[in-house]
């Protein structure tokens, strides 16, 4: 990945020289420094594509990783027109930018009644309610055994998965679906593998409650679903740092595993608070050991404040380098090695810092 990543920015300058070369009006200089100087609001140099970049570039990284439920719950088109904007009980036709319509067209506000709870939460469903959406289940439950692949259901289940449907049409299918809480729930509660990861593809994140999140945490039996529902739904909750601490102590180690994983994204994005040398002492004695899904967790843990805190950087690698966990692990050519020591020092080098081990 380190190669593509190289090679598509070796292409994109060699690509703005030749259309330097090619282009008269280059060879004006007021021209030519005018349009060095907007290079800064280039969307390839934008910070989130920096960021997207070293996510592809990290151990263990699959394509079907990033979170793109903002782009599947974009509106689509362009310009203003039309739309309906919802506040929770209220809601207003306006333009795409939020001012009223104009004209002789007439702003028309609409009082709604509450969204349909959950069985696991307050509040009932009638029984015409049940029947519509148990209809919308049916018949997406269908579309998706079409998709059916027995090689894609071979390639899953050797790696502890149980669906045979393809990530990409499953994403095309939940953009078609757009956001329906009421049918990601009904989904969820088939059981089945492909019907759970499209549910937490078309959910609301934080319309679920802390028990609900804790309920289909300890029901998620395989590891995608696992994974999609810390990475696309807790994360985003605002129950997360509760869930977190409730799941780090866990006795089972794939609930363990998720607060561990909550963890080491507090370790980056907010470490304020967190006992960072504990939490290496806990690594220290209890990784070498652990459940596969919760020693990559604490693992990952492990790399994250090696690499994000240099403090305590020379311990990490330390005790990478003791345990020697996933020391072994396959790793595919221009992949960095999830093994914490390698995977340390590499994005170190990449942010321009330095390792104890490159000393």
């Amino acid at each position: 990945m380190r190669w593509i990543s190289a090679g598509f920015l070796l292409l994109v300058v060699t690509g703005t020289l030749v259309s330097l070369a090619t282009d008269r009006a280059a060879y004006h200089p007021v021209r030519l420094l005018r349009s060095i100087a907007a290079l800064r609001r280039s969307p390839f140099l934008a910070p989130d594509v920096v960021r997207r970049l070293r996510a592809y570039n990290k151990p263990g990284f699959h394509p079907d990783d990033p979170d793109n439920t903002e782009l599947l719950e974009r509106p689509s088109g362009a310009g203003a027109r039309p739309c309906m904007k919802i506040t929770p009980l209220l809601s207003w036709n306006c333009n795409l930018d939020g001012r009223p319509l104009t004209g002789d067209r007439q702003v028309r506000r609409t009082v709604h009644t509450p969204d349909l709870v959950h069985p696991l939460g307050s509040g009932h469903r009638t029984e015409e309610e049940v029947e519509v959406a148990g209809t919308a289940v049916d018949e997406v439950m269908a579309e998706l055994a079409a998709l059916e692949d027995p090689k894609v259901r071979a390639v899953n289940e050797r790696h502890g998965d149980d669906h045979g449907v393809n990530l990409g049409k499953l994403r095309a299918l939940a953009k078609r679906l757009k956001t329906q809480q009421d049918l990601a729930r009904g989904l969820w509660g088939t059981g089945d593998g492909a019907a759970r990861l499209l549910a937490l593809l078309i959910c609301r994140p934080k319309a679920f409650e802390r028990d609900e999140l804790d309920t289909m945490m300890r029901e998620a039996r395989t590891p995608k679903v696992q994974d999609w529902l810390v990475n696309y739904v807790v994360k985003k909750s605002p129950h997360a740092e509760d869930l977190r601490l409730a799941w780090f102590a866990d006795p089972d180690p794939v609930v363990a595993a998720a607060g561990w994983a909550l963890t080491a994204e507090r370790v980056v994005k907010k470490p304020e608070g967190l006992d960072l040398a504990g939490l290496l002492d806990v690594i220290e004695a209890e990784m070498k050991d652990a459940p596969d899904r919760l020693q990559w967790a604490m693992n990952t843990c492990l790399a994250e404040i090696g690499i994000e805190h240099g403090e305590h950087r020379a311990r990490a690698i330390g005790i990478g380098e003791r345990l020697e966990v996933l020391k072994d692990y396959p790793t595919s050519p221009g992949c960095t090695s999830p093994f914490a020591p390698i995977w340390i020092d590499e994005m170190v080098r990449r942010q321009g810092g330095t390792s104890p081990a490159a000393r």
